[in-house]
């Protein structure tokens, strides 16, 4: 199995995960965990497959937002324009996470981070990892201090 492909689902999975995570709990749906990891992980290997195949920048961002609407409308009872939006500020609040995480550890370990994918796969993905873990607490805190809705979930 490819090697790079492991490790971009390693630090993928948990990120997609905290990213769907964050979206549900803005839409007040009680995260499932044991639905949210799986479609995380299909979602994860199909921006993969996207970045691997030559697409534009940002499609794979644009991807993730469009499933994560489309997964959030099919499987719970939100709307679409609040599924859209939540999938937006989630993705939002991820791009900040990982603009401040990049800045730290570029200047934590005096890293240039714009040469270290090309240099250091497996360190440029552990590097990316926090990101993920503040984004599931994120959202279990964010689902704490506003309570999911009851019977939001059609599946």
């Amino acid at each position: 199995m490819d090697t790079q492909f492991v490790w971009f689902l390693v630090q993928g999975i948990p990120e997609i995960t905290g990213t769907f995570a964050l979206a549900l709990a803005i839409l007040r749906v009680r995260i499932r965990w044991l639905l949210v990891i799986p479609a995380a992980a299909v979602v994860c290997t199909a921006i993969y497959l996207i970045r691997t195949a030559g697409a534009s920048f940002g499609v794979h961002t644009a991807f993730l937002l469009l499933s994560m609407v489309v997964l959030s409308c099919t499987a719970t009872k939100a709307k679409l324009s609040s599924a859209f939006i939540a999938a937006f500020v989630s993705e939002s609040i991820l791009a900040i996470i990982e603009s401040l995480n990049n800045i730290l550890f570029s200047r934590f370990f005096n890293l240039d981070i714009s040469t270290l994918p090309d240099a250091n796969w497996v360190l440029w993905k552990m590097i990316g990892f926090p990101q993920a873990v503040v984004l599931m607490l994120l959202a279990i805190l964010y689902a704490k201090f506003k309570k999911p809705g009851e019977g939001m979930w059609k599946i």
